[in-house]
């Protein structure tokens, strides 16, 4: 991989800048504050994604609202030369100028991050960020930094380096896996557990099944032997059952008959009494034949005179809306002639407003002009209170700011606090990060302590015993207790004084540890020193608004005189306004005083208008009011030939009420007496029908009596009940049959199922089996995951010394040395029979060391031929700094060497000198 050029537009201190660089060492100078960091940390922040400790703010030159950075290189992938840029904004685009397009790519995570590891060359896990900070990039002043801490801190640091967490992390992750496993062996035993469960009544299940069988069988054999039965049987019935119809047969008949025979003796009846009020119906009719005809010729003549009468009153009616017409329009001409008459007097009325609307008109061009000047005063009127209003909110405003400073200023003496504040809830974090050490300690302080009273109790009980065994031992022998004896109590007094009192000290020592170690008031105590300090912050965040209120307060002061002057400006006008609307309502006065001529004159000129239309409407009212006279004539004439038409049908209604009884009567027998013609066959006929059925009763009645006799009831109830028997007996073994079968099908698919059961519990052994040699695996994987790391670890300490080894001897230019890096990871130097530890070497071979074991690293876990060296000189001499770059100058192993200087140490060993200078446009 080669970097080949990197642009920088309003990054941190660079607005614009484009730097090209070379295979081998490029040497990155320019006095402080030039800018030199900050170009290593874009080419960071493009391919490695770190950014370190800044914030995204922190990346953006100050005044601008976005920072962008792109870096050109060839690919360790594909050979091929692409273009990556990041924006603080947009994020990253990736960019092909072979084919000139853009890459597909925009999502960090997921496609951009990827495609980089790809191109650098380092494996799809690597994290990218710590690559750079731990290897490639090593920050200002850390090159040894790491190698001269003690055991524990390089083994955490290394270790995160040589991913051997990562093989423990599988080690511990792989036991959910196994946990997994082995609740799949043991759901698989439970199914197989449940499968022999629900195979227990297989066998009782066959035995039943086989019985039902038999017992289905046999109902079926009789079953048929009783159908058979049935069959005769049925046989017998039907031909009894025939006889016993035909006899019901013959009784219905003969009943039908005798039905028959009665209703066509009450037919025969009506007949004759019908016969009979023929006759006399036409008799009546004969008798009243003269008056039904007078009565129908008389109601046809007056149906003559009632149309003549019907044409008369139509006559009527159109003579009688004639005359309403005509006095219509006889009130239509009296009204336009009075219309006329009044339109004359208006033109009258017209001549003499000429003078008033030319006096109008003077007046309303004054009272527009006053208007007009109104509305100028209302206009200046309106801007001195909205002026006014204005002047009003600044002056809120501004009590509003002075409240805000003065509070402002008050909280100064809370943000002093800040710093004391902080310090006070570092101390109890620490002191919560060494809560658990805390809690240990005071545990075994308080198995001590107790261990040590219990001791003491009973070591201090037997001194006691042992005292009072000699003390009467020594009366016995000397008599009173010697002076001895006495000193020897004291001793003991005071030694079990000092016991008590260092119990009692530890004791003191555990209440103190007990308020040390009591998580929760520490975390509460942090909590409220964190809101405090939040709150301060806050408060500091509000005081920085200080300047910008104070700022805000002299602009509010500024606006109010200059708003103060335009009201001067302005003036008053509330005189001249009224002195205007005094005006106006007094030309208004005498407008309407004149009585508003012009508005008259407007009316009286629309009324005129229409003169002529008047005239001619008057014209053509007049002929048809000529037109309606010759109609009336003509209706007058055609009544006259209607006189008399009353009396006429007064004579013909008296006619017709003298001929009204007779006609009635007529009317009454007409239908009946019709009817005799008619009723004399059917007489004859119903006579001959009550003949043939009297003689047909007789017959049926003749074969009844020998039916009834050829007929055995008897036997015909002995073998109804014989058939009821035989085929309730059969009805019940048909019905039990298909409950028998479906309790054989039900057993059937009961053994079915445990038959699938069985199946199903051999597949589970199966599988059983599979899922043991599974968790074996599992359990032997992890295994490997367990041991392998310390394993891998070797081989890459291993593989990495040999690397340093070779960088060593090119760094520090002497053939006859030796580095090794040992498995505690600390630097060994041998030299001849001499072996000396890192912390006992010189400064300049610290650094020759600990950059030999970072390039190797870098060599060996990322295969990156790049590196990245900040002030890889600080803190040396003139000598150690020249000695070092030499050495680094013959480096071959890598194919681009990026280092920063303030001086001129790497211009001598190399011509790639990129010179920065500081605020650079």
């Amino acid at each position: 991989m080669q970097i080949l050029s990197v642009t920088l537009h309003n990054f941190k201190t660079h607005r614009d800048k484009y730097i090209e660089f070379q295979p081998g060492i490029n040497a990155i100078s320019g006095e402080n504050g030039a800018g030199k960091t900050s170009l290593l940390e874009a080419i960071a922040w493009v391919l490695f994604n770190y950014q370190g400790d800044y914030a995204k703010e922190d990346l953006i030159c100050n005044g601008s609202g976005s920072a962008r950075v792109t870096v050109r290189f060839t690919s360790n992938y594909d050979a091929r030369t692409y273009e990556v840029q990041r924006c603080t904004q947009r994020g990253y685009t990736l960019f092909d100028p072979q084919l000139n397009e853009r890459l597909p790519y925009s999502r960090i995570k997921d496609e951009v991050l990827p495609w980089l590891k790809q191109h650098i060359g380092v494996a799809a896990t690597t994290n990218l960020p710590q690559l750079f900070a731990r290897i490639v990039g090593v920050p200002q002043g850390t090159f040894t930094a790491d190698f001269l801490q003690s055991a524990e801190q390089r083994k955490a640091v290394f270790d995160a380096i040589l991913k051997v967490d990562d093989y423990k992390l599988a080690y511990k992750q792989m036991n959910s896996l196994r946990r997994y496993a082995e609740d799949q062996v043991d759901a698989i035993k439970s199914q197989i557990a449940q499968y022999e469960e629900s195979l227990t009544e297989w066998d009782e299940l066959q035995h039943r099944q086989e019985a039902l069988g038999e017992e289905i069988e046999s109902h079926q054999q009789t079953l048929k032997q009783q159908q058979q039965t049935l069959v005769t049987l049925t046989e017998q019935r039907q031909e009894m059952n025939r006889q016993q119809q035909h006899i019901v047969a013959l009784k219905d008949h003969y009943q039908n008959v005798s039905q028959q025979i009665r209703h066509q003796q009450d037919l025969l009846n009506r007949l004759e009494q019908s016969v009979e009020q023929a006759q006399q119906a036409m008799a009546v009719c004969i008798t009243h034949r003269d008056a039904y005809e007078g009565y129908q010729k008389t109601e046809q003549e007056l149906q003559t005179v009632s149309q003549q009468q019907q044409h008369r009153q139509k006559l009527q009616d159109q003579y009688r809306d004639l005359q309403n017409a005509r006095s219509k329009q006889q009130i239509k001409l009296t009204q336009l002639r009075t219309q006329l008459d009044g339109l004359v007097k208006t033109e009258q009325d017209l001549a003499a407003l000429e003078p008033q609307i030319e006096q109008q008109f003077e007046l309303e061009a004054q009272l527009m002009q006053r208007r007009e000047n109104l509305e100028h005063l209302q206009q200046r009127q309106l801007e001195r209170q909205a002026l006014e209003q204005q002047i009003h909110q600044l002056q809120s405003q501004a009590v509003s700011l002075e409240q805000t400073c003065q509070n402002l200023i008050k909280l100064q003496a809370a943000v002093v606090e800040l710093e004391e504040l902080e310090e006070k809830r570092d101390r109890i974090q620490q002191k919560l990060s060494r809560v658990n050490a805390a809690r240990q300690f005071e545990t075994e302080l308080r198995h001590l302590v107790e261990y040590g009273r219990s001791t003491h109790l009973a070591y201090a009980s037997k001194r006691q015993q042992v005292v009072r065994d000699l003390e009467i031992a020594m009366a016995e022998v000397h008599g009173p207790v010697p002076e001895l004896m006495l000193k020897l109590r004291s001793s003991l007094d005071q030694e079990e004084g000092l016991t008590n009192s260092l119990v009692e000290g530890l004791e003191g020592i555990l209440q103190d540890l007990a308020s040390q170690t009591n998580e929760a008031e520490l975390t509460r105590t942090v909590e409220e020193l964190q809101q405090a300090i939040t709150q301060r912050y806050r408060w500091q965040g509000e005081l920085c608004q200080m300047e910008s209120l104070q700022e805000q307060l002299h602009k509010n002061q500024q606006q109010q005189e200059y708003l103060q002057r335009q009201l001067q400006v302005l003036g008053t006008t509330s005189e001249q306004q009224a002195a205007t609307e005094a005006s106006i309502e007094d030309l208004q006065q005498q407008i309407r005083n004149l009585g508003y001529p012009r508005e008259k004159s407007e009316i009286l000129h629309r009324t005129v208008t229409g003169k002529s239309q008047l005239e001619a409407t008057l014209n053509q009212l007049l002929m048809g009011q000529i037109e309606q006279d010759q109609a009336l004539s003509s209706l007058t004439k055609e009544l006259d030939q209607f006189q008399g038409l009353d009396q006429v049908q007064a004579e013909l209604q008296q006619r017709r009420e003298k001929y009204q009884p007779g006609y009635g009567l007529y009317l009454q027998h007409q239908n009946l007496a019709a009817q005799h013609p008619q009723l004399l066959p059917e007489l004859a006929t119903n006579q001959a029908e009550m003949k043939q059925l009297q003689a047909d009763v007789k017959a049926i009645e003749t074969r009844l009596q020998k039916a009834q006799a050829d007929f055995d009831e008897e036997a015909a109830v002995a073998l109804e009940h014989q058939y009821q028997t035989v085929r309730s007996e059969s009805d019940q073994l048909a019905g039990r049959l298909p409950e028998m079968h479906r309790r054989l099908d039900d057993l059937k698919k009961q053994i079915q199922t445990l038959n699938t059961i069985a199946e199903r519990r051999n597949l589970a052994q199966s599988q059983l089996k599979t899922k043991e040699k599974a968790k074996r695996f599992i359990n032997f994987a992890r295994r490997v995951y367990k041991e392998a790391g310390p394993r891998i670890t070797e081989q890459y300490v291993g593989a990495i010394t040999f690397q340093a080894d070779k960088l060593f001897r090119d760094l520090i230019g002497r053939p006859n040395v030796a580095l090794e890096w040992s498995r505690d990871y600390d630097i060994l130097v041998r030299e001849g029979v001499n072996q000396r530890r890192f912390i006992n070497l010189s400064g300049g071979e610290q650094m020759c060391a600990a950059l030999a074991v970072r390039l190797a690293l870098l060599k060996v876990l990322a295969d990156i031929d790049i590196a990245f060296f900040d002030e890889p000189t600080t803190n040396m001499d003139r000598a150690r700094r020249e000695s070092l770059a030499e050495a680094i100058g013959r480096i071959k192993a890598f194919h681009q060497l990026f280092v920063i200087s303030h001086d001129d140490t790497f211009e001598k060993v190399t011509e790639n000198v990129v010179f920065l200078e500081r605020n650079s446009v």
